[in-house]
């Protein structure tokens, strides 16, 4: 008897066990983790030097080995390349071919996959309608990008899963005519477009929904006067868009494009505007000042933490460019000044360039780094991006791209010293006697994400 209260008392837990198992078929909800894929390592630990090679010929876009200052790969891309952007998570960069207008079907885009240090990744092409003009990008995932036509007055979306271009999106005749910069938020609902206008406007700003490629909003008046640099903030909340007429700068809450009211001004003339997401800080460079502005992002509106004079300091005149160290130390400004005072064996006019170093915490200047001064180049006076400033995803390096010295100057952040020109690729021989071709024409240096 006893015996048989056992084996009854085990034939009713199996039976829980399987009931609790199988009995009802209810579906209970597994949480799984799902992490976000983290920067591609070939694209953190490099930086591209974008080179064009005249109106006929294809451009290149020349990797930057991080670690060891190296060329480690050349892309050919297109005629006239102008913009580049490393595609999130990082293992794509995109370059958009301006084209030229004696050439049919030379407005394009260009893909390769950065070098696994064996090999770069062989580039195709995406076409975009004739005329186009593209001039900038943006991109907030691996799905898709988006490309702002200055010469249609569209912005193109183009699927990164068919490559293929999926809807040609008119903007306004007036306020949106002639876009050069766009930016998409990072939780990928709206891009908003910065435009130049039509003869006689002060420009505008076009917002676009994703969800169906569509203009939803135009933005002119207010305050928008020639808009020249756009940012997003990390939480996508809030949209900046600086304004060179006035140096107003323009802050929209991309809920519903609204504007927030604020008095924040870096001067008539600011032309540069760049966001640090490691300390949510807007940077302002202001040439005809000769200032930088910094601003806190996490306030709303933001509010200005130090307007730093760089008439001080020597060479500091006409800032163009800020690069932030990701890491939070530092930012570094990049000023150009055009003369004919030259160093023997540079024949003049000639150019330079040095960076000036500013701790982040406090502001108080550190340092300058001189590069090296070169002859002006008179096919660089058109280049849109004729000095560009950035730092590598480490914080070891940051790079300035220099036309006039056909290379990507180079300098140490640890010791905050001056490391290299490396030249661009080689061009070609467009001179009678040339044996040598002289390297391309930078047009913008770019850091891996």
């Amino acid at each position: 008897m006893k015996r048989f209260a056992i084996l009854r008392r085990v034939a009713v837990l199996a039976c829980l066990i399987l009931l609790e198992a199988s009995c009802g078929n209810t579906f209970r909800p597994v949480v799984i983790i799902v992490p976000t894929p983290p920067p591609d390592p070939k694209g953190t630990h490099a930086a591209f030097l974008i080179a064009n090679n005249g109106p006929f010929n294809p451009g290149a876009a020349m990797q930057i080995d991080v670690s060891g200052d190296t060329n480690v790969g050349v892309a050919a891309v297109g005629i006239e390349p102008n913009f580049a952007l490393v595609q999130p998570p990082g293992n794509r960069v995109i370059v958009s071919n301006g084209g030229n207008s004696a050439v049919s079907g030379t407005d394009s885009v260009t893909i390769f996959n950065p070098s696994t240090f064996t090999s770069i990744g062989l580039p195709f092409t995406i076409s975009l309608p004739s005329g186009s003009h593209p001039v900038f990008m943006a991109a907030a995932s691996s799905n898709g990008f988006y490309v702002a036509n200055a010469g249609t007055s569209t912005v193109a979306a183009v699927s990164s899963i068919t490559n293929t271009v999926s809807t040609i999106i008119p903007l306004d005749p007036v306020f949106g005519a002639n876009p050069f910069a766009l930016a998409q938020t990072p939780d990928r609902k709206k891009v908003y477009v910065i435009s130049s206008g039509a003869t006689g406007s002060l420009g505008g700003i076009t917002s676009i929904t994703t969800v169906d490629n569509t203009v939803t909003n135009v933005i002119s008046g207010g305050g928008v006067d020639n808009p020249v640099g756009i940012a997003v903030r990390s939480d996508s909340q809030r949209a900046y868009v600086l304004n060179k007429g006035n140096g107003d700068l323009t802050v929209i809450n991309t809920f519903d494009d609204s504007l927030i009211s604020n008095s924040i001004s870096a001067g008539a003339g600011a032309e540069f505007l760049t966001y640090d997401s490691n300390l949510n800080r807007l940077y302002i460079a202001n040439p005809v000042l000769n200032a930088v502005t910094v601003l806190n992002a996490a306030m709303d509106p933001p509010v200005v933490l130090a307007t730093v004079p760089l008439s001080s300091i020597a060479g500091a005149a006409n800032p163009i460019s800020i690069a932030p160290l990701l890491d939070g130390t530092r930012f570094y400004v990049l000023s150009e000044q055009l003369g004919n005072t030259c160093p023997s064996g540079v024949a003049a006019p000639c150019v330079a360039t040095q960076l000036t170093v500013f701790n982040a915490n406090d502001y108080s200047y550190r340092k300058t780094i001189a590069l090296p001064t070169v002859t002006e180049m008179p096919a660089c006076e058109t280049v849109r991006f004729r000095y560009s400033a950035v730092a590598s995803a480490d914080s070891s390096r940051v790079y300035v791209g220099n036309c006039d010295a056909g290379a990507a100057s180079i300098a140490r952040t640890s010791d905050d010293t001056f490391v290299l020109n490396l030249a661009a690729p080689s061009g070609v021989c467009t001179v009678l006697g040339c044996t040598v071709p002289p390297p391309q024409s930078p047009v913008l240096v770019i850091a891996g994400s």
